[in-house]
């Protein structure tokens, strides 16, 4: 059902939490299944110098959200902002089920917004 990579992210999820302070952050709910994504950004100089999200939600919704927080560290919004979840996929070594293909959709949304959000 998901890939041996996936999985290893949603066992070992990185930057799990909230950052006090954030400069950016992206909530998006689900119109399928009602899981929840947030993320929260710390950006300096144009620089994501820290990343944190919230997934309440499916064992697709964790993995892509650590791994997505995991590429955007340490990357400038702009390119930040061409990091899709087919990437982030890519990542994790595939596709997800038929049934959680939505899952993947509410992360470039909430990544989208988080990004759009940052204080200037």
């Amino acid at each position: 059902m998901y890939s041996q990579k996936l999985l290893l992210e949603f066992y070992n999820p990185s930057h799990v939490g909230v950052i006090k302070g954030a400069t950016g952050k992206g909530k998006t709910v689900s119109k399928i299944d009602g899981g929840i994504m947030k993320i929260y950004l710390l950006v300096e100089k144009n620089v994501i110098k820290d990343v944190a999200f919230q997934a309440f939600g499916s064992v697709p919704a964790i993995a892509l959200c650590s791994a997505a927080s995991r590429l955007i560290l340490g990357k400038g919004i702009e390119d930040a902002s061409k990091i899709t979840s087919k990437e982030v996929l890519s990542e994790l070594g595939g596709t997800l089920p038929s049934n959680k293909k939505h899952v993947a959709s509410q992360l470039d949304e909430t990544l989208v917004a988080a990004l759009k959000s940052v204080s200037k």
